[in-house]
């Protein structure tokens, strides 16, 4: 049907070189027509939608984009009125989007490695609240939790006057969550943003020198965490704080979190945070036990065991999954390894007691001193 590849040197005698062009000239010849009936079958169709829309009155294209939108939009990253056009409209929108979904991908992201390291615990009641959150929240639909956790949000907090507080910094009712902000505002935020991932990037790749990936990229994370709350902090000493204060209706002042965005944020965190401990389950449960093993061979001790083979589970087991990007993303950071020691992927059958020392040098899992100490030593 489709042309084969074409080689530089055709083989052959004359007649064979003869019937391999008719055959090209076959196969180029039926692409060419069946090209030609599918731009003309789209052009009919297009040109038959243009003049049912023209006979209806009814117009084609973007320039509706450019009408008055006529509606308010309730939650804002950018200035917006009903009289503005419908494209800043759908922007205030996409922008509405992209923020609740970086924050879910963090918390849930982070709950779900929690939760799916509490699934493989050895103590039976942590092991038993990791499977009744798995369980609770990918047994309910997604529309009934973000009903449910609407009406505790609207109908059981407090009212404005009655608002649960903590102090002038924090304040949660049923307007919804409000907090004390620097007063310097996106430049506040923006700085502790790039002093914590400089902070965290320096600290992971001083800490792969001594540790484990997995354990690098988590120290990683924990101080980007500790040093963007800090200079975040420190904007608001310097620079002043804004904070919430109480109307005679509402609240005004501060970071304001609605209760539409605090159900989204929540109920999204609960219902995806579930699989996201299922597949971090899966994927350490997935390492074949001639890799733990191999890495208790090594000599390595319980924690460094659980970092190595869950690290390539998470890489080559869970990464297959049909995950968000970002999920996958982090999968792969978990990738262990340690300098001069191994990935471990071998045949747990290939190994007996005498010779793993070979095995694991074969299947790179061994440096080249290591593997004739191991030697060595078998040969006493």
């Amino acid at each position: 049907m489709f042309a084969r590849d074409s080689f530089s040197i055709v083989p052959g005698d004359e007649a064979w070189i003869a019937r391999e062009k008719a055959r090209r000239r076959r196969e180029y010849t039926l692409q060419a027509v069946l090209i030609l009936i599918l731009v003309a079958f789209i052009a009919v169709l297009a040109t038959n939608v243009a003049d049912n829309l023209a006979a209806k009155n009814i117009h084609s294209g973007f320039a509706f984009l450019n009408h008055r939108a006529g509606f308010e939009i309730g939650e804002q990253l950018i200035a917006y009125s009903s009289s503005d056009p419908l494209w800043k409209a759908f922007l205030t929108g996409l922008l509405n989007t992209l923020r609740i979904s970086a924050c879910t991908i963090v918390s849930a992201t982070v709950l779900g490695v929690i939760v799916g390291l509490m699934r493989l615990s050895r103590n039976g009641v942590v092991r038993f609240l990791g499977a009744a959150h798995v369980e609770a929240y990918r047994n309910v639909p997604l529309l009934v939790l973000l009903l449910a956790l609407y009406l505790v949000v609207t109908e059981l907090l407090p009212g404005v006057r009655q608002a649960w507080h903590l102090g002038n910094w924090i304040y949660l009712s049923k307007t919804g969550l409000l907090c004390a902000v620097p007063l310097w505002g996106m430049k506040a935020l923006l700085g502790a943003l790039v002093v914590g991932v400089f902070g965290g990037w320096l600290a992971a790749k001083r800490l792969q020198r001594v540790q484990t990936n997995l354990i690098a990229n988590m120290g990683g994370f924990l101080i980007f965490v500790i040093l963007s709350a800090l200079v975040w902090i420190l904007c608001g000493v310097i620079g002043g704080w804004d904070h919430p204060t109480a109307t005679r209706f509402s609240m005004r002042g501060g970071a304001a979190m609605t209760p539409e965005f605090l159900t989204l944020w929540l109920g999204l965190t609960l219902f995806t945070s579930a699989s996201i401990a299922e597949i971090v389950r899966a994927g350490v449960e997935s390492v074949k036990p001639g890799q733990w093993a191999a890495a208790a061979a090594l000599g390595l001790k319980s924690g460094e065991l659980r970092d190595l083979p869950a690290g390539d589970a998470f890489n080559h087991a869970a990464a297959r999954q049909s995950v968000h990007d970002a999920y996958q993303k982090f999968i792969s950071c978990c990738h262990g390894g340690v300098p001069g020691s191994c990935q471990c992927w071998y045949d747990s059958d290939e190994c007996d007691g005498a010779g793993i020392g070979s095995h694991l040098h074969h299947h790179g899992c061994l440096s080249h001193g290591e593997y004739h100490h191991r030697v060595h030593h078998e040969s006493l």
